[in-house]
């Protein structure tokens, strides 16, 4: 980029933030950008509307067959359990019985969010997660409440080195209380929780 709202903008004394600073702002408000490509002789010019970027955590779900549906989760984000809710009550209308969750390379993602998913897939009572902390303090253990309780239908949870985080939670979870059967290679092993 070598402008910006008609402005010079270039130069190794610029920062990430202050690229990422000039180019936000309210939605449907315009930036003007010129741009320098190698590959071109000239300068190149976008007018960029700005709007809310959505971010999807699940980034694909499809019924495999008449029985089998397929949901790949790429992060435990804010939104991932209102997605995975939504795809699972379409798959029970298309006659889902089995569920196949693929969390391969899902390196990200909020504690809450994997121990909301998991509530969803356990009986009422079953241990979640726990914690441990140097100070007791910190030490905790989190339950299913049975809320909002997706059908209980066969799971298989396909994990790889890539999968860390939140989602080594779920899987280990569904693995701990016999609700999943896990399929693939060794996960990341985060530690952290």
């Amino acid at each position: 980029m070598t402008k910006l709202d008609d402005k010079d903008f270039v130069g190794q004394d610029i920062k990430q933030a202050e690229v990422e600073a000039k180019l936000r702002g309210a939605p449907e408000t315009k930036v003007h950008l010129t741009v320098k490509r190698d590959c071109k002789d000239r300068l190149l010019d976008f007018t960029i509307t700005r709007d809310k970027v959505p971010s999807y955590s699940v980034d694909v779900s499809y019924m495999v067959d008449s029985q089998v549906s397929y949901i790949k989760v790429s992060r435990l984000m804010v939104n991932t359990f209102e997605e995975l809710k939504t795809a699972f009550h379409s798959f029970q209308k298309q006659g889902m019985t089995r569920l196949l969750i693929d969390l391969r390379g899902n390196p990200v993602g909020y504690m809450n969010m994997s121990t909301k998913v998991a509530n969803n897939l356990l009986d009422q009572g079953q241990l979640i997660v726990s914690t441990k902390g140097r100070v007791s303090k910190y030490n905790a253990k989190c339950y299913a409440r049975g809320e909002d309780r997706l059908e209980q239908c066969p799971v298989v949870v396909l994990i790889d080195e890539g999968t860390a985080s939140a989602a080594e939670i779920v899987a280990g979870t569904l693995q701990d209380n016999d609700r999943a059967l896990i399929v693939g290679r060794r996960s990341f092993g985060k530690g952290l929780v």
